[in-house]
């Protein structure tokens, strides 16, 4: 098993703690973290989905990279994977979540992303719509659509593992700067 979170059920992220999780550091204090990937898997451990979620200036998260394959999606798959990069975000003391959506002109996932409870901020820099949200707003909208949908989810698991491409030097230098030691 690769280094992360430890898997969770569709059903077990209907119940998350009811605390939340403080990681890493004596006295409850949030560790500073790194982009992190959340995979969903099939039993056999075929990636069908994955969300790449990361630290985005004080108190925000940056949601990237959302992806279901074709095969799987309508099956909620998509919001279970924000829902968990929001508890991500949530467990290491972060409130707000954006993103850029990547949408292609139909306004569908505008719409979907609105449902979870992101609001329209104006125009990335990459030149998408920008979208954001607080946790306290997305979570009870992502909590409703799984409620809705996971009775039928296949047993999916999520697994959050390192984002690729951060080697042990980018590492420090990504926690110094979470510290403002850099």
């Amino acid at each position: 098993m690769r280094a992360g979170l430890p898997p969770m059920t569709a059903a077990q992220s209907l119940h998350p703690p009811s605390e939340p999780e403080r990681l890493g550091r004596p006295g409850g204090e949030p560790a500073p973290w790194l982009p992190m990937d959340i995979l969903c898997e099939t039993p056999d451990s075929e990636v069908v989905g994955q969300v790449s979620v990361s630290p985005s200036g004080p108190g925000a998260i940056l949601i990237q990279n959302l992806r279901v394959q074709e095969p799987h999606r309508g099956q909620g798959l998509g919001v279970w994977l924000v829902a968990e990069a929001l508890r991500l975000g949530g467990r290491q003391g972060r409130g707000r979540a954006w993103l850029e959506a990547d949408d292609n002109g139909s306004g569908r996932l505008l719409r979907w992303y609105r449902a979870l409870g992101f609001r329209d901020i104006g125009q990335g820099a990459h030149g998408q719509p920008a979208m954001e949200t607080s946790l306290a707003r997305a979570l009870p909208a992502v909590q409703r659509q799984l409620r809705a949908r996971v009775t039928g989810l296949p047993p999916y698991t999520l697994r959050a593992v390192p984002a690729p491409g951060f080697t042990a030097r980018s590492r420090a230098a990504s926690i110094e700067r979470a510290e403002g030691r850099r």
